[in-house]
């Protein structure tokens, strides 16, 4: 019986970008790749003696989604990349309306060029996530944008009622007294103070998380670098994490391109995430600690 392959088939997704933009532009790569999809870097993709221009339309064609990166760099930069940017805006046009096709990429606080402010951006790495999400629809692996969850308000403490018992604190181990009801709760009561079961209980700690956040702090403490960007690490850390604390259901292929992107940005945060991972008290899945050896 015949296989669907449009099932099998990676979602192709083409990376227009600056030459000033190319480090977080292959990180985003790496990412994508990581997620299950195709996307096309120019570096990776044009061999020796290619027609450059030629390939490149070529993949904007079968493309079926086209992520365009910006950052101040870029979009004050003149000749080709305006021309990709365009071009890629008239392929967006040819598409039924609503289509997720063209999604511009903020890679730093930049102005999004006005030709594309109609097409709602994302930031990166920051909203990630949300790009995934878009290019799931795109792909057709969601039917549907999942609704954001709704903020809870905080309770408001219930107002005193006249009727209400009124509680004494005492010294005596074992017992307190309740004016106007007639209940006996067994506990200590200490130097006048009291213990109110649920409040007082200490909240609960995820051990690898707390050490995890100690890390992220650790990066802002890092010494100012040019070539490092501390946004990049802690997003590598994050999604270090977030496999790390699934146990066994982690996506391998993720957390070793996590690893290898971190590695090279900062061997000393590395350094410490594999240390945190092989730690025994962290109860870390074996399969994971020797992706770290």
């Amino acid at each position: 019986m015949a296989t669907s392959d449009a099932k099998q088939k990676k979602l192709l997704i083409f990376l227009s970008h600056a030459s000033q933009d190319k480090a977080p532009v292959r990180e985003l790569c790496e990412k994508l790749k990581a997620d299950g999809f195709d996307p096309w870097l120019d570096e990776e993709r044009l061999l020796p003696g290619m027609n450059w221009d030629m390939e490149i339309e070529k993949a904007l064609r079968a493309s079926d989604a086209i992520l365009l990166c910006f950052s101040e760099l870029s979009v004050q930069k003149e000749g080709y990349i305006q021309r990709e940017y365009k071009r890629a805006m008239r392929y967006q046009e040819e598409k039924p309306d609503g289509t997720i096709y063209v999604i511009p990429v903020r890679l730093d606080k930049c102005d999004v060029p006005y030709f594309i402010k109609e097409i709602q951006f994302v930031d990166y790495p920051g909203d990630y996530d949300r790009l995934v999400i878009s290019l799931n629809l795109r792909s057709g692996k969601l039917a549907s944008a999942p609704p954001v969850p709704a903020k809870k308000e905080p309770r408001k403490p219930a107002a005193a009622s006249s009727a209400s018992p009124s509680y004494q604190s005492s010294n005596i181990s074992g017992g307190i007294n309740i004016q106007g009801a007639k209940i006996d709760i067994g506990g200590d009561i200490v130097g006048g103070s009291k213990y109110v079961y649920g409040v007082n209980e200490p909240k609960k700690v995820n051990p690898l998380k707390d050490e995890f956040d100690k890390i992220q702090r650790q990066i802002d403490k890092l010494s100012d670098d040019p070539d490092v960007d501390k946004s990049y690490l802690k997003m590598f850390v994050k999604d270090i994490e977030r496999e790390a604390t699934k146990g066994e259901g982690f996506n391998e292929k993720k957390l070793r391109n996590s690893f290898k992107m971190l590695e090279q940005n900062s061997a000393e945060i590395y350094s410490k995430v594999a240390d945190l991972l092989k730690a025994p008290d962290m109860n870390v899945p074996i399969e994971i600690q020797n992706l770290v050896d």
